[in-house]
């Protein structure tokens, strides 16, 4: 029997890499935009990331929207010219962005010619990117459409995903920050391990640490507890601080035998609501 052909959408938040996106040709990436002055800049390819830091840096504020619909439009009827009924979009956390009720909308007006399943990942960046990757798995290995996105479901206890930042100033701006907004302006050097909520998938404070050096080792630890025993892959990003991820990559591999790691620069989108020296760790786990 020939296998059905099944097509993934997901967005750039899910900070895939283009080597991966190019092997994979019924994978499409609906870009976020990035909005300064009166300029759309679509998200990793208008700008870069250190191009978006340094601006920040220099004063220039950044606003991030919702892809447009007519790059959703161009996805989708290019699905329908490759002959494909059934899609499978997988999305940034729908508390932290809008993109997935977007899509909604524009595959109500498909509904005739498209099947889309739809899945919220309740997370974003690599942890995104991973959800994705199993996602195309299930497909490419030939796994049942009406089942997807309960197996999905299932493989999300296997992901994990959490970030530091040196400042939460960028955070607040964006109007997401959540239950991390309380440590605003505290005297203490506090700087939270910020991870998202699995019921809703907005921010929250996941530890609580004095000082960036301990919540380095924390991130390192939760990873470890995390994996415990199992094999995993292991992605540390950063938004301009690539020598400290590196370092961070380093520590979480001493301590997990299993692991496999790397290096990753955070998408423009995402480097907004961030600023300079973000580092995140993003894992998954198989059994």
């Amino acid at each position: 029997m020939k296998k059905e052909r099944i097509a993934v959408i997901t967005d750039t938040a899910s900070d895939l890499d283009k080597e991966y996106l190019s092997a994979h040709e019924d994978l499409f990436v609906l870009p976020l935009r990035l909005n300064v002055g009166d300029k759309s800049l679509i998200d990793g390819a208008d700008i870069t990331t250190e191009e978006v830091l340094a601006r920040m840096e220099a004063g220039e504020t950044f606003k991030t929207s919702l892809p447009s619909p007519e790059d959703a439009e161009r996805i989708l009827a290019e699905i329908k010219a490759r002959g494909i009924k059934k899609v499978v979009s997988v999305h940034i956390a729908s508390g932290l962005s809008g993109t997935l009720a977007m899509m909604r909308l524009m595959a109500d007006q498909h509904k005739d010619e498209l099947e889309i399943k739809f899945f919220d990942t309740k997370i974003l960046s690599m942890s995104e990117g991973y959800m994705v990757k199993n996602a195309v798995e299930l497909v490419e290995s030939g796994y049942p459409y009406e089942t997807i996105i309960e197996k999905m479901t299932a493989l999300r206890n296997d992901v994990d995903g959490y970030f530091y930042i040196p400042t939460l100033k960028y955070l607040a701006a964006g109007g997401r920050i959540g239950s991390v907004a309380k440590y605003l302006g505290n005297l203490m050097n506090i700087k939270p391990l910020i991870g998202c909520e699995p019921e809703e998938g907005r921010y929250y404070p996941r530890k609580i640490c004095i000082g960036a050096k301990r919540t380095m080792l924390a991130a390192r630890d939760e990873c470890r507890a995390f994996v415990e025993n199992r094999i995993a892959e292991v992605t540390v990003l950063h938004a301009g601080a690539k020598e400290e991820a590196e370092k961070l990559a380093a520590s979480i591999k001493a301590v997990c035998q299993n692991v496999k790691t790397s290096i990753s620069e955070l998408t423009p989108s995402l480097s907004v609501h961030v600023g300079r020296g973000m580092m995140a760790v993003c894992t998954r786990r198989f059994s």
